[in-house]
């Protein structure tokens, strides 16, 4: 896996960001949310992997990058930001 990110690299992740609020109603509640409308990269450090959750049962190690989701630190912000994404996301 030489192109698989490996735990303490970093790596760029896609986010959304910006947008207007629009309305949203699920089924029994309605609330306003930003639609997003632009892509920027944030830099981050990969601190952990795992199988996605229908490769869970194989080992780690053998499952190309696109089977894994990351646990990255965006770099600069604080820690309860971090969050789990998948490969296509890192850059």
């Amino acid at each position: 896996m030489a192109d698989s990110p490996q735990l303490g690299e970093q790596w760029n992740v896609s986010v959304l960001s910006g947008g207007e609020e629009t309305s949203y109603s699920a089924a029994s509640s309605s609330s306003k949310r930003k639609a997003a409308t632009t892509k920027e990269l944030k830099l981050t450090e990969i601190l952990d992997r795992r199988p996605l959750y229908s490769h869970r049962d194989k080992d780690i190690e053998t499952l190309p990058a696109s089977c894994l989701e990351f646990y990255v630190h965006y770099i600069g912000v604080d820690r309860r930001m971090d969050e789990w994404v998948k490969y296509e996301r890192l850059h």
